[in-house]
């Protein structure tokens, strides 16, 4: 076997969702919420158990034992795709870095407000916008 060294042994694709390296990045693991296929790029919110949902899930009144009334508070944004149909799951989840406004995805019918770009913020998300193809 003819080995020199410079095989690829793993690598982090970020695809058209990081948007520079201004801030750093920083993976951590969170529990999302059973019920849903969760996709890349997902602006996640914190519910009251201490799961995660994505964004939009609290401010548009879904039903189910972990979703409470009150207001979100958007903390990560998905890292991978994730299949959380079949009861909670726990998947990789960018805890700070910058992102493209454009290429972040909340809950249909729910849009990203100012409100939730500042909870963001305070959590090391930086969103900024960019050119996507």
């Amino acid at each position: 076997m003819n080995t020199i060294g410079r095989e690829v042994i793993g690598r982090c694709d970020y695809g058209l969702l990081v948007a520079d390296n201004k801030h750093p990045l920083d993976v951590c693991h969170v529990t999302l919420a059973a019920g849903a296929k969760h996709k890349k790029g997902e602006v996640l919110e914190k519910l009251e158990s201490g799961k995660c949902d994505i964004l939009g899930t609290t401010a548009l009144g879904a039903s189910g034992d972990d979703v409470e009334s009150g207001t979100a508070v958007a903390s990560y944004i998905l890292a991978e795709n994730v299949d959380a149909e079949s009861g909670d799951v726990t998947a990789a989840a960018y805890r700070s870095g910058s992102f493209i406004r454009n290429a972040v995805i909340v809950k249909e019918g729910y849009s990203l407000a100012e409100e939730d770009e500042a909870k963001l913020r305070t959590v090391g998300i930086y969103l900024s916008d960019a050119m996507i193809g």
